[in-house]
């Protein structure tokens, strides 16, 4: 069935919002500026300030210290959404549920299918 499956985005690069060099990954602050990497909702995934305690886009409270379990992020033309889905921290991917508007991230669950250290399977055949 079209549309189903894995959803397995493309790695989005984040910029330092005092620079705008592109920061690695594992990186909590630039190196060319020392800013501090920037903060998402982890309701909507709307960027957050700094002193941020709810987010300003959907009013979720923002949870000190801790990471989100996922990011919502949307395709938009025209000004309206087309349809989203959950970025999900890894080695977790997004799996449809099976039911549901395929554009909709709430018909999407992120699952640990990494099967052990070395990502255990993922993609062969067997």
């Amino acid at each position: 069935m079209a549309g189903q499956g894995t959803f397995s985005p493309m790695t989005a690069a984040i910029r330092c919002p005092g620079c705008q060099a592109e920061l690695a990954p594992t990186d909590r602050f630039c190196s060319s500026c020392g800013a501090a990497r920037p903060k998402y909702c982890s309701a909507c995934g709307a960027a957050l300030a700094p002193d941020a305690r709810f987010c300003g886009q959907c009013g979720t409270k923002v949870e000190q210290g801790s990471a989100p379990d996922r990011i919502i992020a949307s395709k938009v033309v025209s000004g309206a959404v087309t349809f989203q889905r959950p970025l999900c921290p890894f080695p977790q991917l997004a799996h449809y549920k099976g039911s549901g508007d395929v554009n909709d991230a709430g018909n999407w669950v992120c699952v640990d299918e990494s099967g052990g250290k070395d990502g255990g399977g993922r993609g062969k055949k067997g």
